[in-house]
């Protein structure tokens, strides 16, 4: 394709940047400062953590039956392909920032913590993962909402907790766990 073409550019230049220093990496690392390029990395991040929560569940579960576990596997498919895999792809659309110029962003795989399973009990752990799903779909949202990024996130929003994967995953966790109707979305 390139000798038919000269100016065909196989990839966009995109530089994975964090939207801050990672606390276990000593050298500086490349740093998010466009707005819309740190919103949609924000969104990516809150999934990719949702994601690898959802698989630490799968990997380290304690009495889930195997329609649980395939729940949680279907959930998290869903995360990488209908939320995580549309915004990785939108960032190296977006500048990386002034410092960068003619680089875009690409997704640095940023975690802002260590990852653990903090909660043995299937109950508390599946109310944690929808609480974060709830989370997300809230965030997607509000971005969404946000000119000029509409197109970033407009199909995004409430992916997760319209699904049939989070609605079945949802349904897991007990009355007692789940939040009133309506709710409120504390951030």
């Amino acid at each position: 394709m390139l000798r038919a073409d000269p100016t065909f550019e196989p990839a966009r230049p995109a530089l994975a940047a964090f939207l801050r220093q990672p606390f276990d990496i000593p050298t500086a690392q490349p740093l998010i400062t466009d707005a819309q390029a740190r919103r949609i990395a924000e969104l990516a991040g809150l999934t990719y953590e949702l994601i690898l929560g959802v698989l630490l569940r799968v990997f380290t579960h304690t009495d889930e039956s195997n329609a649980q576990l395939d729940t949680l596997l279907d959930a998290a498919l869903a995360l990488m392909a209908k939320v995580l895999q549309p915004l990785g792809t939108a960032l190296t659309t977006l500048p990386v920032g002034s410092s960068y110029p003619g680089r875009t962003t690409g997704f640095a795989f940023e975690m802002h913590y260590v990852l653990g399973n903090m909660t043995p009990h299937r109950e508390p752990a599946w109310a944690l993962l929808a609480e974060r799903g709830r989370m997300l779909a809230h965030r997607c949202s509000q971005v969404a909402a946000e000119p000029p990024r509409r197109s970033a996130c407009r199909h995004r929003r409430g992916r997760c907790t319209r699904s049939r994967d989070c609605r079945r995953m949802t349904a897991q966790v007990p009355a007692e766990l789940r939040p009133e109707p309506g709710q409120a979305i504390r951030l």
